[in-house]
């Protein structure tokens, strides 16, 4: 195990891919531990962004032996290798480059 980087401090998935949800919107937001995958992982969003799409995301390999450490992620729709819808609304933002220091409110069960 090599929690560095990113993941230095981690204490819970550390080096592992991990899936979050969180509530649309702008700005910063709770958000919940849906998922710790690691090489062979997967885990399916069903009705992705209210569609009638289920989006599955597929851990192929996690590489912690390079620096930095690589997680090959395939992430595809309804069985197939296509791309997948972006739902309306949702936006992005880049993480902060350090852990943060808040509480969350509720323990990860996952």
């Amino acid at each position: 195990r090599r929690v560095f980087g990113i993941n230095a401090g981690t204490e819970e998935a550390g080096d592992k891919v991990t899936i979050q949800r969180r509530d649309v919107g702008d700005g910063y937001s709770l958000s919940w531990l849906e998922a710790k995958l690691t090489t062979g992982g997967t885990y399916i969003i069903e009705n992705f962004g209210g569609s009638n799409t289920d989006v599955t995301i597929e851990v192929s390999s996690i590489d912690i032996a390079s620096v930095p450490g690589v997680a090959h992620v395939r992430v595809y729709a309804n069985n197939h290798l296509s791309p997948v819808p972006t739902p309306p609304n949702i936006t992005t933002v880049i993480p902060s480059p350090t852990p943060s220091t808040v509480s969350s409110p509720t323990p990860s069960t996952v």
